[in-house]
């Protein structure tokens, strides 16, 4: 399972370093999740109103996935503590992928080619 979240970030991270867009937003929530749990936690050190910021977002992250962890966890007859874990290594493992993706992608692909649909084909007929 997190092997499959983060093969599915990875390419989202390549799509994006390829083509510039191809993702809708919820697609960036846990690479921005796992971003702002990483960047806390350092600036905490510098700073320690970071570290309540953190407090703060695991707080939420706690309140919202064990609502909606009990939500599937009725429908599906399931310990909601677990579908709670599972939901957090999902998006862990999902946003970890996708910054490995950001990282790796110029070294498998190169420069990239941010020509949106125009870089699978012409756009305008008689173009390309």
């Amino acid at each position: 399972m997190r092997g499959q979240a983060f093969g599915n970030g990875l390419w989202g991270g390549c799509t994006l370093w390829l083509i510039g867009g191809g993702l809708r937003p919820r697609h960036l929530v846990p690479l921005l999740f796992v971003l702002s749990i990483v960047g806390l936690g350092i600036l905490g050190l510098f700073w320690w109103p970071f570290w309540m910021l953190l407090a703060l977002e695991m707080l939420v992250y706690l309140v919202a996935g064990s609502a909606m962890a009990l939500k599937a966890a009725r429908s599906g007859g399931t310990s909601a503590f677990l579908v709670f874990l599972a939901f957090f290594q999902l998006h862990v493992s999902y946003g970890l992928g996708t910054l490995w993706g950001f990282v790796t992608a110029p070294l498998k692909f190169g420069l990239p080619c941010r020509g949106g649909p125009a870089v699978f084909g012409p756009t305008e007929p008689g173009k390309g």
